[in-house]
């Protein structure tokens, strides 16, 4: 660890630990914007799964209004089966 530390006052030591450093910010980088990528991924899935539920939603009322409407809702019908 000594020897660590007097290599990196040296010219050679500074410029291995700059290195490093930007190595590191390099790979800090990334994973931030690979971490917004996937925020903003996971907010749009969000977004279309609520979306599909309103729909779903909307329909449903709409068929059941339909359905429970006198005169043009359901209209029982006789039917034959197994001619």
């Amino acid at each position: 660890m000594t020897s660590l530390g007097a290599s990196s006052q040296s010219a050679t030591g500074n410029l291995q630990a700059a290195q490093i450093n930007n190595q590191l910010l390099v790979q800090i980088s990334q994973q931030l914007s690979d971490l917004i990528a996937l925020e903003s991924a996971n907010g749009r899935a969000q977004a279309m799964v609520a979306a599909a539920k309103a729909t779903d939603q909307n329909q449903g009322a709409t068929q059941l209004s339909t359905f429970l409407t006198p005169g043009a809702g359901y209209q029982p019908t006789a039917v034959s089966m197994f001619h």
